[in-house]
């Protein structure tokens, strides 16, 4: 959890201890945690070859609604919107609840949530959790979508999607 770690110190200012922590994961994350170096690589908009081979290696041996994250957002940072919805679609088929996982979606769906939660069994019931991680973000494509989310009225989420056809 070195991720973690890393940003505990950059929230209490320690930019040089955070820095420390970071090269620490990218010399170790590889070995010990390749999905998770992945994500933290193409979530800080670093290295997107590096975070692809880790997410594809990754996939090949683990194939779960986390290791399809790792997947989206990585080929979406390399520039494969469409790869990256399309493994974000089968993460979410899973049933997934991870707000990180949502978060991600959020990012990589059509310019915000409504492409997101037309992917979701129940759409409404996670538009509030969805926007909530979209303002609280920090990563700038995070930040783009909740841009394009925020400026519309949350309940107009829900009647887009029904008018679309993917709210029963």
């Amino acid at each position: 959890h070195l991720w973690a770690h890393a940003d505990a110190l950059r929230a209490t200012g320690d930019e040089a201890g955070a820095n420390a922590v970071e090269r620490q994961l990218e010399q170790i994350g590889e070995r010990e945690d390749p999905r998770g170096l992945s994500l933290w690589l193409s979530t800080h908009g670093r290295d997107a070859a590096r975070a692809l081979r880790l997410a594809e290696a990754e996939f090949a041996h683990r194939q779960d609604a986390h290791t399809e994250d790792a997947l989206a957002i990585a080929r979406l940072r390399a520039g494969d919107a469409s790869g990256a919805r399309s493994a974000m679609a089968l993460a979410l088929a899973t049933g997934v609840q991870d707000p990180r996982v949502l978060l991600h979606a959020a990012a990589i769906g059509e310019r915000g949530s409504p492409g997101v939660l037309g992917w979701l069994a129940d759409p409404r019931a996670h538009a509030d959790l969805v926007l909530r991680l979209l303002r609280r973000s920090t990563v700038a494509t995070f930040e783009a979508a909740a841009q394009d989310v925020m400026a519309q009225p949350r309940h107009e989420i829900g009647k887009k999607q029904q008018r679309r056809g993917k709210v029963a």
